[in-house]
């Protein structure tokens, strides 16, 4: 049995979740969609793969990789939340809001008892950054970063080199470290899901890290 839901709702099926226990074999962990909110407008949200996925742009949110990879470990969007917010009829937001949503698939399906010893790692896949002061990138590379920011220009058809600078002169700007942030909140993100779950199968979750 496959269960798809948003982590703090389990707790309103527990008691559906206890009356299947005594039948499933083994807990399962195998994917969640991780949220990144960043307080933040999205045209001051620099992103990039780091390992060469193609960007695609539509209706100004950003996709990393295909449809088709929808599921797949890694696959991300970034996108204007409180627009999106906006769009749905509320009113009271307060500041700006980009979110960055990242799919977590383990190479091999994890039982919840041991998925606090899988702590997330994006920071390898993906830069993250919020644009302070261009002006403190080199010239040509602030062109770059301008261009990626406005979707005139995308990742996959810019220089290695320069996707290199990039990167090496993040640190210039307001670096997200998508490890550390995940870190600080993953153990408690997860504590309701394997509490509210022993032994049924786990396959969706989706975890917002603020």
């Amino acid at each position: 049995m496959r269960i798809e839901v948003y982590p703090k709702s389990l707790i309103y099926f527990r008691q559906w979740l206890e009356q299947i226990r005594d039948y499933a074999k083994r807990v399962l962990f195998v994917r969640c969609d991780v949220a990144y909110e960043i307080p933040a407008p999205i045209q001051d949200v620099f992103t990039m793969s780091k390992t060469g996925r193609k960007l695609r742009l539509f209706k100004g949110t950003r996709y990393y990789n295909g449809k088709h990879q929808r599921q797949e470990d890694g696959y991300c969007r970034a996108y204007d939340k409180k627009r999106e917010l906006l769009e749905k009829g509320q009113q009271n937001i307060k500041g700006e809001r980009t979110r960055m949503e990242i799919v977590y698939t383990p190479k091999e399906k994890l039982t919840l008892s041991t998925l606090v010893q899988h702590p997330l790692q994006f920071s390898s896949k993906y830069l993250c950054t919020v644009l302070m002061d261009l002006f403190k990138f080199t010239r040509k590379v602030q062109g770059v970063v301008e261009g990626i920011q406005q979707g005139t220009l995308l990742p996959q058809k810019t220089a290695l080199y320069y996707r290199q600078k990039i990167q090496e002169q993040r640190n210039m700007q307001d670096l997200i470290d998508l490890n550390v942030l995940a870190a600080e909140q993953w153990q408690e993100a997860i504590t309701l899901p394997c509490a509210s779950t022993v032994n049924s199968t786990l396959l969706w979750s989706r975890i917002i890290f603020i």
